[in-house]
C-alpha cells in the first residue's frame, strides 16, 4: 500500500465535494456495468445457487423498480458533472481501481473459475452495506445533489438484503473453499484502493 490515503479514506478525512466526484469517477468501471458480468455466470449454475444468484442480479438490473444499479450510478455522476459514459475515464484511472472489475469480469468468464466470482459477489453484497450508507449520508452533509445520496443509499440498503441471501454462497456446496478465495483475493484488491 502507498503512503497516500484513498480515495475512499480521504473522502472520509476530509469530506467534501471534490473528494466524493473523485470517488465517483474511480469506481466508475465497476457501478456503470454493475451486474453484467455476474451475468455471465448464470449458465454455469444450478439449482439454489442459481436461484440466489439470479435474484440479486435482478435487484441490481432494477426489476420491480424504476431504475437499475448502473443507471442511479450514472444519474449520480451526471449530477457532480461527471461523464456516465461507460469507459469515459479509463485513461484517468489508477491501475488499481481497474484491478476490480477486470478481476470480476475474468473470473466470471471461465467455467473453471465461476466459484471464485460467486465468492467476490457475495463479499461484494455482504461487506458494502455500511460503507454505502455512510457514503449517502456524506453526501448529504456536504450538500450534494440528492441523486447522489440516493445511489449509496439504495445500494447500501440493496445489499442489505442481499448479503442474507448471499452468505451461503461462501460457506456451503463442494466449491465453498474456491469462493472464500475468490472473496479473500477481492478484500486484498479492495484494501489497496
Amino acid at each position: 500500500r502507498t503512503s497516500a490515503p484513498s480515495a475512499a479514506m480521504a473522502l472520509c478525512q476530509a469530506p467534501s465535494q471534490a473528494n466524493l466526484a473523485l470517488l465517483l469517477k474511480l469506481r466508475s468501471p465497476l457501478h456503470l456495468k454493475e451486474g453484467q458480468v455476474h451475468a455471465r455466470t448464470l449458465g454455469r449454475l444450478q439449482g439454489r445457487d442459481h436461484r440466489v444468484v439470479s435474484e440479486v442480479l435482478a435487484a441490481i438490473q432494477g426489476v420491480g423498480q424504476a431504475h437499475g444499479h448502473a443507471e442511479l450510478y450514472a444519474r449520480a455522476m451526471r449530477a457532480v458533472g461527471l461523464d456516465p459514459t461507460p469507459d469515459r475515464y479509463l485513461g484517468e484511472i489508477p491501475a488499481i481501481w481497474l484491478a476490480l472489475p477486470n478481476l470480476l469480469a475474468l473470473t466470471a468468464s471461465s467455467a473453471a473459475t465461476v466459484d471464485a466470482c460467486l465468492g467476490q459477489l457475495a463479499l461484494l453484497a455482504i461487506d458494502s452495506v455500511r460503507p454505502n450508507l455512510m457514503l449517502a449520508g456524506i453526501a448529504d452533509a456536504i450538500g450534494f445533489d440528492p441523486e447522489v445520496r440516493r445511489f449509496f443509499y439504495l445500494q447500501g440498503t440493496a445489499h442489505r438484503s442481499h448479503g442474507a441471501l448471499m452468505r451461503h454462497l461462501l460457506a456451503t456446496g463442494p466449491h465453498a473453499r474456491d469462493r472464500v478465495h475468490g472473496a479473500a483475493i477481492l478484500q486484498l484488491l479492495r484494501d489497496q484502493q
